[in-house]
């Protein structure tokens, strides 16, 4: 089933559904209309970027982290 998103834009904080597919894709559909590229997956912990259509590989996985300022 799909997932819940999460945008990565600093202060944006939304979260959508995200299917694969056009309909319903609500996290895309959020980068379309906010050129927010950076989302990560709250199930998978997996970063997306939705410019580069491709998986983002952070440095210090495993275990990756959300770090609060």
């Amino acid at each position: 089933g799909p997932h819940l998103w999460l945008c990565l834009r600093e202060g944006c904080l939304f979260v959508g559904c995200g299917s694969g597919k056009e309909k319903n894709d609500h996290s895309g559909d959020h980068e379309k209309e906010r050129a927010h590229p950076l989302q990560f997956n709250l199930t998978t912990k997996r970063i997306w970027c939705y410019s580069c259509q491709q998986e983002v590989l952070p440095r210090n996985d495993p275990p990756f982290q959300l770090v609060s300022s």
